[in-house]
């Protein structure tokens, strides 16, 4: 049984607040990228690739909605949040004082682009800068058990990507999925090469996971589902090759059934979990 650590009550001081604010500020002055992939997104949904031209139509939803993402905290940003302020317990009350606070004098942001050499210099919108401090999820309040897990993994630095994952899923933590992820990060070194592919499975499929379940079975159960889907790409294929279809609807047949290859590797991945956290896996049987 793993140790339990002390939890951090939620932190007040004043100057806590003060430095995090010059962080936040910081971050979107000097660490904003525009990628490659959101230039090309740029381009096919405005027709252009100068993001200076969409913020004179700021005020247009769907210019708005990009220069939010623009404007969003890359992984980078989550795990250097992670390493400075993980340990930080912050009251929703104080995440709107800090939108307040950041929003009394207009930041510029010096944006890095991926096609071009010299960067933007962009006034940051309100929207977007709302957006990204609420994106942090500063004021993330773990329930105990999953606090304890984060409390142990902050003593390796390894495990600041797995933190910042852990803050920003969409899940209410009951007791068996805090127990099937702590037997994963018992089980399986960081340093791994697969440990951020199974990390990522893993919380993927914690939702379907009832209070009342048993984790192996659910894995299990989850492997059937995989085996299932994969007979019926597989079948779908083999209608293919014999050309018994025509192509429109073997191309809407396609999308439905997914892929062999991807299920093929989903099983593996209930394998692998299975075999890391249990000890074992179980073969599916077709009867």
């Amino acid at each position: 049984m793993q140790p339990c650590y002390p939890i951090p009550s939620l932190t007040t001081a004043p100057s806590i607040s003060r430095s995090l604010l010059g962080w936040l500020r910081r971050q979107l002055q000097y660490h904003i990228r525009l990628d490659a992939p959101l230039v090309a997104q740029m381009e096919t949904t405005f027709g252009t690739s100068d993001v200076q031209q969409l913020q004179a139509a700021a005020d247009d939803s769907e210019t708005a909605a990009f220069l939010c993402l623009l404007f969003s905290p890359d992984m980078r940003t989550q795990t250097a949040y992670e390493d400075r302020w993980g340990d930080q317990r912050f009251a929703p009350a104080t995440v709107d004082g800090l939108i307040a606070a950041l929003t009394q004098t207009p930041i510029e942001a010096v944006v890095a682009v991926d096609t071009r050499a010299v960067p933007l210099r962009l006034t940051v919108p309100h929207d977007a800068l709302e957006g990204f401090v609420r994106r942090l999820r500063i004021d993330w309040q773990p329930p105990v058990a999953l606090a304890h897990v984060l409390q142990r993994l902050k003593r390796d630095p390894a495990h600041l990507p797995t933190r910042a994952g852990l803050r920003h899923a969409r899940l209410q933590w009951h007791a068996k999925q805090v127990n099937l992820l702590d037997r994963l990060l018992t089980g399986v070194d960081p340093a791994e090469k697969d440990f951020e592919t199974l990390f990522t499975f893993l919380l993927s499929l914690l939702s379907q996971l009832a209070p009342d379940e048993d984790p192996f079975v659910f894995l299990m159960a989850q492997k059937r589902f995989y085996f299932q889907c994969l007979g019926k790409a597989a079948a779908f294929e083999r209608r293919h090759s014999a050309g018994n279809m025509e192509i429109l609807m073997l191309q809407g047949a396609r999308a439905s059934y997914g892929s062999v290859d991807h299920w093929r590797r989903c099983m593996a991945r209930i394998d692998r979990l299975a075999i890391a956290l249990f000890g074992h896996t179980e073969a599916i049987s077709q009867g």
